[in-house]
C-alpha cells in the first residue's frame, strides 16, 4: 500500500468531524420541528380551552378559528417532520431521543476535532 492509499490519522479524523457535524445538523433540525409540534398542539389545547370558555360568541368564534389556523399548521409541520425524520413517529417522543443524539453528536464532533487538531503535524 503507498502513502496516498493509507488513510491517516487526520483524513480519518476529518472524515468523521465531517459525518458527525452533518448528522447533528440534520438532528438539531429535527429536534426542533418537533419542538415546534409540541408547542402548537399545546396553543391548540389551550385555544380550544378558550373557546369553551368564552363568555360571549365572537371571542368563542375567534379562538375557534385561531385553532382552525393553528390545526393547519401543525398539520403541515407533522407532513414536514415525517419527510425529514422519515419515520411516522410521534414528534413529542422522538424530542427526548433527539436531544440525547444530539449531546451524542456533539461529544463524538469535540473528540474527533480533537484528534484532527492533535494530528496537523503527524501522518
Amino acid at each position: 500500500m503507498t502513502s496516498k492509499q493509507r488513510t491517516t490519522t487526520r483524513k480519518l479524523s476529518k472524515k468523521l468531524v465531517d459525518k458527525h457535524q452533518d448528522m447533528l445538523k440534520s438532528s438539531e433540525k429535527e429536534f426542533k420541528l418537533a419542538q415546534k409540534i409540541t408547542i402548537l398542539k399545546e396553543k391548540r389545547d389551550q385555544l380550544e380551552h378558550w373557546a369553551k370558555s368564552a363568555t360571549d360568541e365572537k371571542s368563542a368564534e375567534k379562538f375557534l378559528k385561531d385553532k382552525e389556523k393553528t390545526e393547519k399548521r401543525l398539520s403541515n409541520l407533522n407532513e414536514e417532520f415525517k419527510k425529514i425524520s422519515g419515520k411516522d413517529d410521534n414528534p413529542k417522543e422522538r424530542y427526548t431521543l433527539l436531544e440525547k443524539e444530539i449531546e451524542d453528536h456533539k461529544e463524538a464532533l469535540a473528540y474527533w476535532w480533537d484528534i484532527y487538531k492533535g494530528s496537523g503535524s503527524k501522518q
